[in-house]
């Protein structure tokens, strides 16, 4: 039955991706591959950020579990005015951020049950069981690995005409999902300075809703007693404790870049950490993925690696693109590591050693694990998302009561980490931290 189904939604994509949709004046066609857009203006639309990279788009093609689609604008003269890269989710598997399905009905991509009263979790709980016999697949999401919302607009256009590319991306997004019967569909991850321009041209029908942060860490330091100085003195000293603790294990730090930096000693150790939090993972698709990193991303690849007697106990695996770095991967042997305070030296005390000899002036640490993040200096940007329900669902009221509660709880849970930081000593910086 689950083979059939996915057969007719293929047929459904290709016949989707066959066409030349006109969109008030402007041409919509959709991609399997970004490198299939044959556009001269292909590579001025990627900005800086790295997650929405032609080089990371082609890693994230080859490793997927879902199927990518580009939802691509031009206008009448067949110039390059707009992408969004989309994910056709068609089943529980694969990577919960990008399975709204999942996460309306099991919990866990986004929202912190920690910040509901007693009535509102009983109501989700209610409300979930009432959707456990409902099939809620396919669902089409316009985000990519890792969290973040790829709208891609080219920068040559003005800002009347970009309105109106974006409203003809949306208009795009809506018809793919009327076209595989998406019955939950949205555009995640969205940074909130552009919340405004999207919810101006969606449809009707989408939700707003609050989905998380990404964890933005800036290095105006020139040492890194100047990053000690901008906390209070407890939270310094606890720091200084953290490295000596560190040290004192017998660790050193290793930096490699590049290809030879993903050896199989990392494999091992990415699986520890997965199986420490219940995820599991599959050794030969994890190496195969290191193999396609190599491939496509050898440039970016940074690794901060812990040694202990000349033995690999830990890593933290990072990209870097121009003056930014961005954090992706990580594994430890927590045997090995017990009280030696492996994860915020690896993650944060060494990263920010190396961004300021570098030059690097941000480092990007994405969601969760909001407590650590913050308390070592990072900034939360609201990250949010505009969600629409199949009317055919015979729920679809419940899942909108699901969908404001696990949004209220992540607003709060941000609100929360927010109030937690206080103004710095030194004002210069202009930052608040612990």
């Amino acid at each position: 039955m689950e083979n059939r189904k996915n057969d007719e939604l293929l047929i459904k994509l290709e016949s989707f991706i066959s066409k030349k949709i006109e969109i008030n004046g402007f041409i919509g066609r959709s991609y399997k591959r970004i490198r299939e857009i044959s556009s001269v203006d292909l590579k001025k639309m990627f900005p800086e950020q790295f997650w929405s990279s032609i080089q990371w788009l082609s890693y994230i093609e080859n490793t997927l579990d879902t199927h990518l689609l580009y939802l691509v604008i031009e206008d009448e003269n067949n110039n390059l005015m707009g992408i969004i890269p989309c994910q056709i989710v068609t089943d529980s598997k694969g990577l919960l951020f990008y399975n709204l399905p999942r996460s309306f009905t099991k919990g866990g991509n986004f929202g912190n049950l920690d910040f509901l009263n007693l009535q509102q979790l009983q109501a989700l709980k209610e409300y979930q069981i009432k959707l456990e016999n409902e099939n809620l697949y396919p669902s089409l999401i316009a985000a990519i690995p890792n969290s973040y919302c790829g709208i891609l607009i080219n920068p040559d256009i003005a800002t009347n005409e970009r309105k109106s590319v974006l409203k003809a991306l949306m208009y795009f997004f809506n018809i793919l999902a009327e076209h595989i019967d998406s019955k939950i569909h949205g555009l995640c991850y969205i940074p909130e300075h552009i919340y405004g321009d999207i919810n101006e041209h969606l449809p009707e029908g989408y939700c707003k809703l609050t989905v998380g942060a990404d964890s933005v860490l800036s290095i105006p330091w020139l040492s890194f007693d100047e990053y000690l100085m901008n906390f209070n003195d407890k939270r310094r000293n606890k720091i200084r404790r953290e490295i000596k603790e560190f040290k004192s294990s017998g660790l050193k730090v290793e930096v490699l870049c590049g290809a030879q930096a993903l050896s199989e000693d990392l494999i091992k150790l990415q699986l520890s950490l997965r199986s420490k939090y219940g995820h599991g993972g599959d050794p030969e698709k994890l190496s195969k993925s290191f193999q396609i990193m190599k491939d496509y991303l050898d440039d970016s690849i940074v690794v901060f690696n812990a040694i202990l007697k000349d033995e690999i106990v830990g890593f933290v695996l990072f990209f870097r693109q121009d003056n930014k770095m961005y954090a992706h991967l990580s594994g430890f042997d927590y045997e090995k590591l017990v009280n030696a305070f492996c994860y915020p030296n690896l993650c944060f005390y060494e990263p920010i050693k190396y961004a300021i000899n570098e030059g690097i002036n941000q480092i990007y640490y994405g969601l969760s694990s909001y407590e650590a993040k913050v308390r070592r200096g990072c900034e939360l940007v609201e990250l949010g998302a505009y969600i629409s329900f199949n009317t055919k669902i015979r729920n679809n009221a419940i899942l909108e009561e699901i969908s404001e509660l696990l949004s209220f709880s992540e607003k709060q849970q941000l609100n929360h980490f927010h109030e937690m930081v206080s103004k710095p000593k030194n004002t210069k910086i202009g930052r608040y931290y612990l």
